[in-house]
């Protein structure tokens, strides 16, 4: 794999993502959430034309030759984050981890126990374990399901009867 070299201060998805602590498809997903990216046609991964004009993104033309064979040769584009767009990026992704982690958080219900109620919990501070549910007792869920098929069909045939 031939070098490619970057215009100054832009990075690939590549480097951004491993800037970032994220995978690079984390890193795209998230970009085109965010609306950055085209996620159809010809030009998906490729930079929204007013992000482009903005200066938060940019492209690079790479190419590749089948085995140094000028004849068999492609060529595609790239998308690029600029100084700017890395910032305004790293920004955006850090609001998106603060509001998940906020929601995560208010979905948590903690029960509250007092010391009284459970005499085996010797732990003096204010902070409780929440409540673990019971693992899916399949056993009591086909005892259950049997009973309700059977107050159906006692339900549909004395309906016909």
């Amino acid at each position: 794999m031939s070098q490619n070299h970057l215009p100054a201060g832009c990075h690939d998805a590549e480097a951004a993502a491993k800037l970032l602590g994220i995978s690079k498809r984390a890193l795209l997903k998230t970009m085109r959430e965010l609306g950055w990216l085209n996620v159809s046609g010809d030009a998906i991964n490729l930079p929204r034309r007013e992000f482009a004009n903005n200066g938060f993104l940019c492209t690079q033309e790479r190419g590749y030759c089948l085995k140094g064979k000028k004849e068999i040769s492609k060529s595609y584009r790239v998308m690029l984050l600029t100084q700017i767009g890395f910032a305004a990026l790293k920004i955006e992704i850090e609001r998106m981890k603060s509001a998940a982690a906020e929601i995560k958080k208010t979905r948590l219900v903690v029960v509250e126990k007092s010391p009284e109620a459970n005499p085996q919990s010797n732990q003096t501070d204010d902070h409780q374990e929440p409540d673990r549910e019971a693992p899916f007792d399949r056993a009591a869920s086909d005892k259950s399901r049997e009973q309700t098929m059977a107050e159906l069909q006692q339900t549909l045939w004395g309906k016909a009867s």
